[in-house]
């Protein structure tokens, strides 16, 4: 079976082509469907992909995110606000965010190979009347 690592030098990374501006203080790194089957597999690669970008990175960043343009999914991470935000439907802004994620969090996240649905098992939710404005390179309807 093929590492992340290896698995991450064959997925093509792109330049933003997300057709908006692109934010300096957001690092992109897109997942394209084509090395993955179904929404479901993209999901559990994001966290693996997201979690080795983050940890790869100077960390000089402000957010960090992984997205996909068929599926329309996006996972985004704040670091320096220990924040998690995903969607599955850009259209709809962000379906959830979580708090009090680390470095940890990630790798425990990476590691477990959950879709986004079953995130609240192992991540605490953020209270949706403290919802965060997070800045992405995807349009959403949260995003600053």
């Amino acid at each position: 079976m093929m590492n992340l690592k290896t698995l991450l030098l064959t997925l093509s990374l792109t330049s933003c082509d997300i057709r908006d501006k692109v934010a300096p203080d957001v690092q992109t790194y897109i997942l394209h469907p084509n090395s993955i089957v179904g929404a479901e597999q993209w999901e559990i690669m994001a966290s693996k992909v997201l979690y080795e970008f983050y940890m790869q990175s100077d960390k000089e960043k402000e957010f960090y995110e992984v997205v996909e343009n068929d599926y329309f999914h996006v996972l985004n991470y704040w670091p320096k606000r220990k924040i998690l935000t995903l969607t599955t439907k850009i259209a709809d802004g962000w379906s959830s965010q979580y708090q009090d994620v680390n470095e940890e969090k990630l790798k425990e996240l990476s590691d477990s190979n959950m879709v986004f649905k079953k995130y609240d098992t192992i991540l605490t939710r953020a209270n949706p009347r403290n919802f965060k404005i997070i800045k992405s390179n995807h349009n959403t309807r949260l995003t600053k």
